[in-house]
């Protein structure tokens, strides 16, 4: 595995203002659903303080882009770290091929970190637990943008 630090190669930074509006819908969509899996009762704020809830967001990140590495298809993929803009990624060289494989390298962080704990939530419920899937679905709005483009660009 080969370990990047600084941006990602061939970066399209001008569509991160849409990005970011998918990762905010997608937000809003997962606080309703704990809202509503929780009785009307959703804990706002980290549940421990500042060292730990930054421990918990490094480990949450790890997973996530952890789940792209193992998931993405293809060869010479790269874990990257862009420290000035604390965004962690990975990389994978040449365009996505528009499969569903790609589609869930792309979008299983999102489903696994925020999705199914809600779905899961009165079984698993924690304040942790509510606290990293609410940010992993900010976390998750490149990977969501992603995947829309993907699916909305026409077919070779």
């Amino acid at each position: 595995m080969k370990i990047r630090i600084g941006p990602p190669p061939d970066l399209d930074m001008s569509r991160w203002d849409l990005a970011l509006g998918f990762g905010l819908v997608a937000t809003l969509t997962i606080y309703f659903g704990w809202w509503l899996t929780l009785g009307h009762r959703v804990p706002f704020g980290s549940p421990g303080g500042f060292l730990s809830s930054m421990g918990v967001a490094v480990v949450a990140v790890a997973v996530h882009e952890l789940i792209h590495y193992v998931l993405m298809p293809g060869t010479g993929k790269e874990v990257g770290l862009w420290p000035s803009r604390l965004i962690a990624y990975v990389y994978r060289p040449g365009e996505l091929a528009r499969t569903p494989h790609t589609l869930l390298g792309l979008l299983a962080p999102f489903l696994v970190l925020s999705v199914l704990p809600v779905a899961f939530g009165r079984l698993l419920v924690n304040d942790w637990l509510v606290w990293v899937s609410i940010w992993n679905a900010l976390a998750s709005s490149f990977d969501l943008y992603s995947a829309w483009a993907l699916i909305a660009r026409k077919p070779a």
